[in-house]
């Protein structure tokens, strides 16, 4: 069973449309929770894509760099759960789609009231404000690669049901 990411969800669900009460929530997280967090915004950018295979935006702008495909997928999650939903493993029209909602969204309020805060960057910096943020990537790593075990054990369970 994939992840769900309440905790995110709730997170951001309970700041829109206002990223100044997303970021007092986020600045009120303790280290363990920022991690946790950060390592659900990674996954949960992942499952819409990885950076490395960017979607074909058109002539003049062709592949998304691996940065701007990581600041879109970043931007979805940003969205809320049934967005991210929408947009997971999603054919490039869709992604393109929610390309031009991002960037319209600097001109006009989209969900949030202004631009959609930076999910990801908000997490890293509100933890590298507190803490040593060299130890911040290898702490998220170190969450995913024990979710993923957890979650193998999990499907090795269902299948032997």
């Amino acid at each position: 069973m994939p992840r769900r990411f309440e905790e995110l969800w709730a997170l951001i669900d309970a700041s829109v449309p206002d990223p100044e009460r997303f970021a007092a929530a986020v600045e009120g997280l303790d280290q363990d929770a920022l991690i946790e967090r950060y390592a659900d915004v990674f996954a949960a950018r992942q499952a819409v894509r990885v950076k490395w295979a960017g979607p074909w935006i058109d002539a003049a702008i062709g592949h998304l760099s691996e940065d701007s495909t990581e600041d879109l997928c970043d931007w979805i999650v940003g969205q809320g759960s049934e967005i991210w939903a929408g947009a997971c493993g999603a054919a490039d029209a869709t992604l393109v789609a929610l390309f031009h909602a991002a960037h319209a969204e600097r001109g006009r309020p989209g969900r949030w009231r202004g631009r959609t805060p930076e999910i990801g960057p908000a997490l890293f910096n509100a933890y590298a404000r507190r803490c040593d943020g060299d130890e911040f990537h290898d702490r998220v790593a170190d969450v995913l690669a024990i979710r993923a075990e957890e979650d193998a054990d999990e499907d090795e369970d269902e299948d032997e049901d």
